[in-house]
């Protein structure tokens, strides 16, 4: 049977086990900035991304602009 998971480690701690053929979804506020890498358990080094959580006043900045800062 083939396996996949979606998991993204501390500090999210997150960890979907799909069987073959199944879908699944996970849900969580990502909170802390920074880059945060994902992965399937069982495919580690052809299934993995990165999430990026970007801090609340880069959206300040990226809507506004660096020169109104």
């Amino acid at each position: 049977m083939l396996w996949h998971s979606f998991t993204i480690n501390a500090p999210y701690d997150v960890n979907l086990n799909l069987g073959q053929g199944k879908n699944g979804s996970v849900s969580f506020i990502a909170k802390d900035p920074g880059i945060f890498r994902y992965y399937c358990e069982y495919h580690e080094s052809t299934m993995n991304g990165q999430l990026v959580v970007i801090p609340k006043w880069w959206m300040f900045y990226l809507f506004f602009g660096y020169n109104k800062l």
